[in-house]
């Protein structure tokens, strides 16, 4: 039976440990990614009516793809953090 109940604890240790490591992964992934991320508003000129017409529509496209999948990718290892520390803050009773 202890060696039933060893087994057990050094099992949910390690998920703990996992979970631990996942977590700050996530972490400090989800703060370069946000850090590198650029702001969506076009600054005060575009309440003048100011816009970038001089980028062809590839370059528009493009800068917008790497924008979309930064957020999806942010919004994944969120998701991964905030998962990972419930069942850790489960596991933890």
């Amino acid at each position: 039976m202890l060696a039933f109940l060893l087994d057990t604890a050094t099992v949910v240790l390690t998920i703990r440990i996992i979970l631990m490591a996942l977590m700050l992964i996530s972490a400090v992934y989800v703060v370069v990614v946000v850090m590198q991320q650029e702001d969506n508003s076009e600054g005060l000129g575009a309440l003048a009516g100011q816009s970038n017409e001089n980028e062809s529509f590839y370059g528009k496209n493009k800068a917008k793809n790497k924008e979309h999948r930064q957020k999806l990718w942010t919004i994944v290892a969120s998701c991964v953090m905030a998962v990972s520390s419930i069942v850790f803050f489960i596991l933890a009773k």
